[in-house]
């Protein structure tokens, strides 16, 4: 009786594995970041991206210059919304020096991640800005890039101590590839080693 128990459990667990994409977002994400995001769920997910509103390859990764979104799905659940865009000198300014806030967004707290890094943090979603003084973005009219990370709709892990540090280390490893390579920022824009879970709110 026992092992006809084990059996079917074994069963069930191995018709529905998890199974995540190796590389995703611009190849800035990758399998062990997302593996926190998914807990104990199964299913296939994919990768989607969108540049401007408008569905494409992903193969163009331009932060500052195009509004560009990183989407991980599928098994009708939503496992990453990953959104970097430029943004403009008033709106860095009052969203991230002023601390104004949507109140659709819901409770947040700010996070301390060093002078250059603006950084809020709520139970399903991180966002960070900074300023990028970049000649193309300028031209955009963008003086900062904004990232936000937002977490998965029906993943059971999207509240945990876990998934909150997923999005801040997925937060952090995108701007910080965005600061050094995909732009550049001509302006130095210091990040810190590793911020823990600690750090959040929540």
């Amino acid at each position: 009786m026992v092992v006809g128990v084990g059996g079917g459990t074994w069963w069930w667990a191995s018709r529905d594995p998890l199974k995540l994409p190796v590389s995703a977002c611009w190849s800035l994400v990758d399998r062990s970041d997302l593996l926190p995001l998914a807990g104990g769920s199964g299913g296939t997910f994919t990768v989607r991206h969108r540049s401007d509103g408008q569905y494409d390859d992903g193969s163009r990764f331009t932060p500052g210059v195009r509004n560009q979104t990183c989407i991980v799905d599928g098994h009708q659940r939503v496992l990453l919304v990953l959104d970097v865009r430029g943004t403009d000198e008033d709106t860095f300014h009052s969203k991230y020096e002023l601390g104004y806030r949507m109140p659709s967004w819901g409770p947040e707290q700010q996070l301390n991640l060093g002078p250059d890094l603006k950084a809020w943090a709520s139970v399903d979603a991180t966002r960070l800005a900074f300023r990028c003084d970049n000649l193309v973005a300028r031209d955009k009219g963008a003086a900062a890039v904004e990232i936000t990370v937002e977490g998965g709709i029906r993943t059971a892990d999207v509240k945990s101590a876990s998934g909150q540090q997923a999005r801040l280390d997925i937060a952090l490893k995108v701007a910080k590839k965005t600061a050094e390579w995909s732009l550049p920022c001509l302006n130095t824009v210091t990040f810190p080693d590793k911020p823990v879970a600690a750090a959040l709110p929540f």
